[in-house]
C-alpha cells in the first residue's frame, strides 16, 4: 500500500466513513497518466534533446575529420564547477521525490514479478532511464549556451505540468486532508522544478542580451574575463586577502547583554556556520546539502503523519472499545469490568504518551540534523581551507590513499552523503524517541502507584553512584593539589610517598570504577556514533582505522579532488595568464584588421594563427636584413647595440678598445679580476678546425 491510499483509508477510518457492514475498501483511481508510461515515454524526447546537444559540441579526438568533429560528447554536470550552483541543485532537488519513491515505496520503470535476476535488470534499466529523462535539465545547465537554455526551459516547463497532473489526476476521490498531505509532501519537488521555470529561461534572456553566439558554452566565457572581473571574483577576493595583513581582534565588548550577544554569535559561528564572501562552495556540493534538507522534511512529514494517524486510529478504537464495556450492564460492576476497564485507561493512556513523544522526537531529530547539515558545510570550508594552506590535522595526507581511490571517493561522496542522512535521521530518531518513551514510562509507573519498587532500586544504587563520584572528584583534586608541583601546573610530584601509597590503594577500587566507566563508554560511544553517522567528515572509527570508514574514505577522495582542481592560487594564476594572453592576441587582431567582438573562438583562432605566421615570416626577413646589411657595410658594426655595450663595459674596466670595424670576439669574455687588484688579459680562443669564433656585436 503506498503513502497515499495509506492515509486516505485512515481518514476515512476515523471519519467513520466505513459502517459496521461494510469492509474498509478504498475504491481504487484509474490513472490516466501513471508513473510507468511518463517516464517511459519522457525517454524520447529526452534522447531528441541529448542528440541536438551532441551537434553543438565537438570531439577532441576520434575521427575529427568525420562530420567536422560532430557530434561530440555531452556531459550532465562538471563536478568540479561552482558556476550555476543554485540552478544544479534545484535540479538535483527535482529529482528526489524519484529517488524517493524507488526506494520506499519500490516504484521502478517497469513492472517485474519475476525471480530476483530479472528483478536486479529492471532496477539498473530503471536507474539508466530515470538518468536518461533527467539529463536534459543537468546538460543545459553544463553547456550554458543559449540554444541549451532555450530547449531546456521548454522541456522543464512540460516536464513539470506533467509531474503535476501525474502527482494529483486522482486528488478528487480522495480526503481533502489527504490532498493537502500530498501538497506538502511534494513542496520540495515543486519549489525546485518552479525554479529552474524561472532560472532557465532568464538565463536564455540575458545570453541574448549580452550578445552572445548562439551556440557559445559557459566555458567560453572566462577566455573573454578581465582582470577586474579576476579581482571580484571569489578566487580574487581569497588571493588579495592573503597578501593583507589579519585584521586586529576588536575591542571586547560593553555591557553583559552585548557580551552575551557576542558570545552566542561566536558559538553559532564557530559550532554551525558564518558567511565569508572569498569562498564559493562547490555547486555538487551545495546540491547533496540540499537534498539533505528536502529529504530530512520529507522523512519527517510523511513519518509524522502516517504514524500519528495509526495512533489516532488506536485512540479511537480504545476509546470506542471502553465505552462498549461501560455501557454493557452485565460487565461494568463486575472486578472482570472494572479491570478490563483499567486495562482499557493505561493502554490508552500509553499510546497518547507515545504520540507525544513521537511528535517531540520527531521535531527534535529534523532540527538536529539541520543544525548538523549548516556545520558539515562550515566543516567542507575549514578543511578545503586547510588543504589549500597543506595542513592535514584532519584530512589525511593523499599519499596514504592511491590516487584511483581517491576518485573513486569523490565519485561515491554525493550518494554515499544523501544515504547517510538518511539513516542518521532514522537512528537518531529512534534513540531519541526511546529516551523520551523511557522518561515517560517512569512518569506513568510513579503515577501509577509503582513508587515502593522504583524507591527500592533508587535506593540500592545511589550510594555507588555517589561514592563513584566522590573518588573520582578526590582523585582529580589530590593530583592537582597535592601530588603535582605548582597546583598541577608542572609534570612533577610532590609527596611522592604518599602518592605512591594512594596509587596502590586506589587500585582496588578503580576495578570497580572500571566497570562503570566502561558502561559510560559504550553508551558514550553509541552516542557520539549516533551523532556523526550522518557526517561523513568525520570518522566514527579510531585515526589508525578511518579508512575502513567507507563514508570517510569517499569524503577524503572529494575534498582531495577539490583541493587539486580548485585551489584558488591556481586558478588566479590561470585566469590571469589567460586574461594577458587575451589581450596580447587582441592586440594583434586588431593590428591585423580584424574585428575583435565579430568572431567566434574557432575563427579566432584560425585568424590568430595567421597572424603568428604572419609576424614570424616579417621578423624572419628583417634579421636577414640587417645580416645583409651589416657583411655588406662593416663600419655599421660600430654603431650597433652589441657593440657600444661592450665599449662602455671596456671604459669601466680601464681598456682601451680601438675603434675598427674587424669582427670582436664574444663581450663576455673580456678581462678578470685577480686578488692582487690587477687584470690579466684572457686569451681568446682560436679558432677551431678552420672555423672562426668571434661574433658580431
Amino acid at each position: 500500500m503506498s503513502f497515499t491510499d495509506l492515509i486516505n483509508t485512515v481518514y476515512k477510518a476515523l471519519n467513520n466513513e466505513f459502517g459496521a457492514g461494510n469492509e474498509t475498501y478504498v475504491e481504487p483511481c484509474i490513472e490516466k497518466l501513471d508513473h510507468y508510461t511518463f517516464y517511459q515515454a519522457a525517454v524520447v524526447p529526452a534522447v531528441l534533446i541529448m542528440l541536438s546537444f551532441s551537434f553543438t559540441k565537438k570531439r577532441r579526438r576520434l575521427l575529427l575529420d568525420v562530420f567536422k568533429g560532430k557530434p561530440g560528447l555531452i556531459f550532465p554536470m562538471d563536478i568540479l564547477t561552482r558556476d550555476t550552483s543554485m540552478s544544479y541543485a534545484a535540479a538535483f532537488g527535482a529529482t528526489l521525490y524519484l529517488v524517493y519513491i524507488v526506494v520506499f515505496e519500490q516504484k521502478y520503470a517497469f513492472v517485474s514479478n519475476g525471480p530476483p535476476e530479472v528483478k536486479s535488470l529492471v532496477v539498473i534499466s530503471s536507474m539508466i532511464i530515470y538518468g536518461v529523462v533527467f539529463f536534459p535539465v543537468f546538460a543545459c545547465l553544463a553547456i550554458g549556451s543559449t540554444f541549451g537554455y532555450c530547449v531546456g526551459s521548454i522541456y522543464v516547463w512540460f516536464f513539470t505540468g506533467a509531474s503535476i497532473y501525474q502527482q494529483f489526476q486522482c486528488a478528487h476521490k480522495i480526503e481533502i486532508k489527504t490532498t493537502l498531505v500530498l501538497v506538502a509532501r511534494s513542496i520540495p519537488q515543486m519549489a525546485c522544478l518552479f525554479y529552474l521555470c524561472c532560472s532557465l529561461p532568464g538565463r536564455f534572456v540575458m545570453s541574448i542580451k549580452k550578445g552572445r553566439n548562439f551556440f557559445m558554452t559557459l566555458q567560453d566565457e572566462y577566455q573573454t574575463e578581465t582582470l577586474e572581473e579576476i579581482k571580484e571574483s571569489y578566487v580574487g577576493l581569497h588571493v588579495i586577502r592573503l597578501f593583507k595583513k589579519p585584521l586586529p581582534k576588536p575591542d571586547p565588548p560593553e555591557g553583559k547583554l552585548m557580551i552575551i550577544k557576542s558570545k552566542v554569535i561566536d558559538l553559532w559561528h564557530r559550532l554551525v556556520y558564518q558567511t565569508d564572501a572569498a569562498f564559493n562552495y562547490s555547486s555538487r556540493f551545495l546540491s547533496v546539502m540540499l537534498l539533505g534538507v528536502c529529504l530530512i522534511y520529507m522523512l519527517t512529514l510523511e513519518l509524522s503523519v502516517s504514524v500519528s494517524l495509526i495512533l489516532d486510529f488506536g485512540i479511537k478504537s480504545m476509546q470506542d472499545f471502553r465505552d462498549v464495556v461501560v455501557l454493557g450492564a452485565n460487565n461494568a460492576d463486575t472486578e472482570e469490568g472494572e479491570a478490563a476497564i483499567e486495562i482499557i485507561e493505561f493502554a490508552n493512556r500509553a499510546m497518547k504518551s507515545i504520540k507525544s513523544c513521537f511528535i517531540v522526537s520527531m521535531f527534535l531529530t529534523a532540527c538536529l540534523n539541520l543544525l548538523v547539515i549548516l556545520h558539515m558545510m562550515s566543516s567542507y570550508r575549514t578543511n578545503l581551507r586547510a588543504l589549500h594552506k597543506g595542513d592535514y590535522t584532519h584530512i589525511p595526507s593523499r599519499t596514504r590513499r592511491t590516487n584511483p581511490d581517491l576518485l573513486v571517493g569523490s565519485i561515491r561522496y554525493a550518494g554515499y552523503q544523501v544515504a547517510y542522512i538518511a539513516w542518521g535521521f532514522i537512528i537518531q530518531f529512534t534513540i531519541i524517541f526511546l529516551i523520551g518513551f523511557s522518561l515517560t514510562c517512569l512518569v506513568i509507573f510513579l503515577d501509577s502507584g509503582f513508587n515502593d519498587w522504583i524507591l527500592s532500586v533508587i535506593k540500592a544504587v545511589w550510594p555507588i553512584l555517589l561514592s563513584a563520584i566522590l573518588i573520582s572528584i578526590l582523585q582529580t583534586q589530590l593530583a592537582k593539589f597535592a601530588f603535582l608541583q605548582g597546583r598541577g601546573k608542572e609534570l612533577a610530584f610532590e609527596n611522592r610517598r604518599l602518592l605512591f601509597s594512594f596509587t596502590y590503594f586506589m587500585y582496588f577500587y578503580n576495578i570497580f570504577l572500571g566497570l562503570i566507566s566502561c558502561l559510560l563508554r559504550i553508551i558514550k560511544a553509541i552516542v557520539i556514533g549516533a551523532l556523526l553517522l550522518s557526517r561523513l567528515d568525520n570518522s566514527t572509527l579510531p585515526e589508525r582505522f578511518q579508512f575502513f570508514d567507507p563514508g570517510f574514505a569517499a569524503y577524503v577522495g572529494f575534498m582531495h579532488i577539490e583541493n587539486s582542481h580548485n585551489h584558488p592560487v591556481v586558478l588566479v594564476l590561470v585566469r590571469i595568464l589567460m586574461a594577458s594572453r587575451r589581450t596580447k592576441l587582441k592586440s594583434l587582431v586588431v593590428s591585423a584588421g580584424v574585428n575583435f567582438c565579430a568572431v567566434n573562438d574557432t575563427q579566432l583562432q584560425t585568424r590568430l594563427a595567421d597572424v603568428d605566421g604572419a609576424r614570424r615570416r616579417k621578423a624572419a626577413r628583417f634579421n636577414w636584413h640587417v645580416t645583409y646589411t651589416l657583411i655588406h657595410n662593416p663600419e655599421l658594426r660600430l654603431y650597433r647595440k652589441g657593440y657600444l655595450q661592450a665599449l662602455k663595459k671596456a671604459q669601466e674596466e680601464g681598456l682601451t678598445v680601438p675603434a675598427s670595424d674587424s669582427l670582436l670576439p664574444d663581450p663576455a669574455i673580456f678581462l678578470k679580476k685577480e686578488h692582487g687588484g690587477k687584470y690579466r688579459e684572457k686569451e681568446i680562443e682560436r679558432p677551431v678546425n678552420g672555423h672562426d669564433n668571434s661574433v658580431f656585436v
